[in-house]
């Protein structure tokens, strides 16, 4: 018989195609098929490389803490608002206080201006000192990325009162009279008991005189009597508290004793320096000195004809206690003479 040729011929071809490997195909016999060259860009532009770490957006802020440093301000004063904001993902945020008046339809709300702030930590806000006196709500506003909804705390109540009237001035002292006044002292007044003192220095301490009989206490006046002793003297020469005390005033009488100072002794003797030079009397009402210390220089400001120290000696207290006069201060002042 003749053998059959073309039927053994199509398997041997068949089986050649299916065991030779296809266009592409991955002789390791590992299965799949390996990519055409270049179809397959090398960058990584466009997308994550597979197993690289992500990093996440932070998160919208959340108020934590928002409460205020005191819930009744005065009016002028600057309310605080202590505040704490956490936010995962970031290390600050931004926030701002709201401010809004309640139980009346007047006033605009008022905000503070964005502030950026550290998470988890609590921190300050300063809220408006020019509220009016009402009554107001507070919240506080943590702002994130934008876009976002801020988030915000419930609202706080804050009052601002008003602020309270001053209290009434304890009324100063009469002025002291022009010099020579004799204010509330006749011709026919009988001075107090007076007893002189060694202890003391005289009060200018540079040359000086007692002048005419016009300077001294008692000589007449439109009105009045001369309520105490000039002592006349250079401009410019210090004149010195005769006795350790206090300082009770030192003020200025423009139409009279000009700048003057009044010293409370501590043997209880009030005494009164009038006309001093001008920005000399630089001691201060509750201020102590000793004997010998400086108060003013002598001038001739207020009503003056000249330079002179215009003093006057009152054992009971100077004219502002009721009831007290003065008394010649003459021979005290001899006596301090030496």
């Amino acid at each position: 018989m003749k053998p059959r040729t073309g039927i053994v011929a199509l398997p041997l071809i068949g089986a050649l195609l299916l065991s030779a490997p296809a266009p592409g195909a991955s002789a390791s016999g590992a299965g799949g098929v390996v990519a055409d060259s270049g179809s397959v860009p090398s960058s990584t532009r466009g997308g994550a490389q597979y197993g690289a770490v992500v990093r996440q957006a932070p998160s919208r802020p959340s108020v934590r803490l928002a409460r205020l440093a005191s819930a009744t301000v005065t009016a002028g004063q600057r309310p605080s608002l202590e505040v704490r904001v956490a936010r995962r993902g970031a290390s600050s945020a931004r926030v701002r206080a709201l401010v809004a008046p309640t139980g009346s339809t007047r006033g605009r709300p008022a905000a503070t201006g964005l502030r950026r702030v550290a998470v988890n930590q609590t921190v300050a806000i300063a809220l408006p000192s020019t509220l009016r006196p009402g009554r107001y709500s507070v919240r506080l506003e943590a702002v994130g990325a934008v876009g976002e909804l801020p988030t915000r705390s419930k609202a706080l109540r804050l009052v601002v009162k008003r602020k309270p009237k001053p209290a009434p001035e304890t009324p100063s002292p009469p002025p002291p009279p022009p010099p020579g006044s004799g204010l509330g002292s006749g011709p026919g007044s009988v001075p107090p008991p007076f007893e002189t003192t060694t202890a003391g220095v005289f009060p200018v301490q540079g040359p000086y005189s007692f002048g005419g009989a016009d300077g001294r206490f008692g000589a007449g006046r439109t009105g009045h009597i001369h309520e105490g002793q000039d002592i006349t003297a250079a401009e410019g020469v210090p004149v010195v508290a005769p006795l350790p005390g206090e300082v009770l005033f030192n003020d200025y009488q423009a139409g009279g004793a000009g700048r003057y100072v009044v010293l409370a002794a501590d043997n209880g003797w009030h005494m009164f320096f009038a006309h001093c030079m001008k920005a000399s009397a630089d001691v201060r009402p509750g201020q102590r000195v000793t004997a010998g210390e400086r108060l003013c220089n002598v001038g001739s400001t207020g009503y003056s004809t000249g330079p002179h120290l215009h003093f006057e000696l009152w054992p009971q207290g100077w004219r502002h206690l009721k009831g007290t006069r003065p008394v010649d201060p003459l021979p005290q002042l001899r006596v301090w003479a030496g």
